[in-house]
Formats: C-alpha cells, structure tokens, sequence
C-alpha cells in the first residue's frame, strides 16, 4: 500500500536537467528514475523485514502441546521404546 502510494506520488512526466562540473556533463533526472529508487528502497526495507521473520526464532510445535497429553502418552509404554 505504502509503495502504491510513493509511486503515485511521483510525476511521470518530471524531468530536472543538472550539470556535474568534474565530469563536465549534463544529465537529466526523471520521474521514472525515482519512481525506480522510490521502489528500490520499498524492497530494501521488506528484504530487512523478511531477513529478520526468517532467521527469528519459532516456537516448536511441541511446546504448543499441554504437558498433559505428553504424559498420558509415555505413561502407556514405560520401558521406553514400543
């Protein structure tokens, strides 16, 4: 939504033309360029937000169970394996 948003922002049709002195040339930036790097910077935060979900720690599905039920269940085999 946020990038939709950033990206309607940005006239299409916007065009400033600069000079680099040290380069002694003329360019131009457009709309296009920072629709581009208004998108860029939208994929950067999500690859941030991702690496983190991804190497956070989740709860195991063991822990979810009540202790109850682990109980009654090795209580039906005491010696260990079936």
């Amino acid at each position: 939504m946020l990038l939709g948003l950033g990206l309607l922002l940005v006239p299409a049709g916007y065009a400033l033309n600069y000079t680099v002195e040290e380069a002694h040339a003329t360019f131009t930036l457009t709309g296009i360029t920072i629709g581009v790097g208004v998108f860029g910077g939208y994929a950067a935060i999500a690859a941030v937000y991702l690496g983190i979900a991804g190497f956070s720690p989740r709860r195991d599905a063991a822990t979810n169970t009540p202790l109850a039920a682990e109980s009654t269940a090795s209580d039906d085999h005491p010696g260990g394996a079936a």
